[in-house]
């Protein structure tokens, strides 16, 4: 959502010199504004699969373990918490199928 004062700032506009059919002229106006799509990706998992997902993932733990009694600092957590989400979706992607997700043609800041 961008709220006016925002919009102001990047906003440019131009008076044209086209010709129109009244006595007034038109007006290019220009948003600096980009317009960001978030796309996820989700698995299906209510058809089953959990035993292989764990087959897979019982693979990773030693490492997370280890990881995790090796941290020291907020940073090595981070990276450890990283490590951790990249090996769920990686097991993930071996045993679901995706879901599609349905992504929305209507912009957010357009209200009619």
């Amino acid at each position: 959502m961008v709220k006016g004062v925002q919009l102001a700032r990047t906003a440019s506009w131009k008076v044209r010199d086209e010709f129109s059919l009244s006595d007034h002229k038109y007006i290019r106006t220009q948003l600096g504004i980009s317009v960001q799509n978030h796309t996820y990706t989700r698995f299906k998992t209510a058809h089953g699969g959990h035993r292989k997902f764990s087959m897979h993932f019982r693979k990773e733990i030693p490492q997370i373990q280890q990881q995790l009694l090796d941290c020291k600092t907020r940073e090595q957590l981070d990276v450890t918490t990283s490590f951790l989400q990249r090996a769920i979706f990686r097991c993930c992607q071996k045993v679901y199928k995706l879901k599609k997700v349905k992504q929305s043609s209507k912009v957010s800041w357009w209200k009619q």
